[in-house]
């Protein structure tokens, strides 16, 4: 369910997509890097993955290609899809930040249904809990080993649906109310300062396995923080591009 929901709606986005940007570059060269986006984003993800949880893939080699069993990370997808979207654009001699806005754009949008299939898989929940409201019972044939004895946990994967979706709303105001164009670089930096925040946020509700900590700090926290980092002086540059050539920002 996890993948059809993502391709559904990877493609559902990509035909919005499309229209936003058909002024901006050739219709071939969107649907070109589209194809080799999700392609590179899907090796990313699974090499973040495996990286992270070295421990367990560096004694079960032939796990790394069993992708049945799940196991992807976004922010592995983030890393190698845009080092190729960057790459890409060299070579196609078109403005980075057009593709780089318009597929982050649609990002959280995609996110949102990635979750829903984490829902119907019944995976990624968070820590157990007795909380009255935000609870959601797990099956035992699901739960993780350490948690049988549990009944309820966190809803994590509806936590991030409610963030996804608020900054996607975000998103859609300020393309349609504030009129801002893509292929400025703000959605791009918007999204790197966003989804730092939503992670630092649902973090504590994370359960914890045998990923790749520095100092006791697992290394999502140091990336988040990364992101928000990054996104904050990319807007920054940005908004002074635009201060320095008003008459472009349409």
């Amino acid at each position: 369910m996890y993948g059809f929901l993502i391709g559904f709606s990877s493609i559902f986005s990509l035909l919005f997509a499309e229209k936003m940007i058909s002024k901006k570059i050739n219709k071939d060269v969107f649907w070109e890097s589209s194809l080799f986006l999700l392609l590179t984003s899907v090796i990313g993800a699974r090499l973040y993955h495996v990286l992270d949880y070295w421990d367990y893939y560096s004694n079960n080699y032939a796990q790394i290609f069993n992708l049945r069993q799940g196991g992807l990370g976004i922010f592995g997808a983030i890393f190698l899809g845009f080092s190729f979207i960057f790459i890409y654009s060299k070579i196609k001699n078109i403005n980075f930040f057009i593709l780089s806005d318009i597929y982050l754009f649609w990002a959280f949008f995609v996110q949102v249904f990635g979750r829903f299939g984490n829902w119907f898989n019944k995976e990624l929940y968070g820590l157990p809990t007795n909380n009255s409201f935000f609870k959601i019972y797990i099956p035992l044939r699901y739960r993780y080993p350490k948690f049988k004895s549990y009944d309820y946990f966190h809803p994590l994967f509806f936590y991030e649906i409610f963030f996804d979706l608020l900054a996607f709303f975000i998103f859609l105001f300020l393309y349609k109310k504030l009129k801002i164009p893509i292929g400025f670089g703000i959605y791009s930096s918007l999204y790197l300062i966003f989804y730092g925040i939503i992670r630092l946020i649902l973090e504590p509700f994370r359960i914890k396995f045998d990923t790749f900590e520095f100092n006791e700090i697992n290394l999502t926290v140091y990336i988040s923080y990364s992101f928000i980092l990054v996104g904050l002086l990319l807007l920054i540059n940005r908004y002074l591009k635009i201060n320095l050539n008003k008459n472009e920002f349409r």
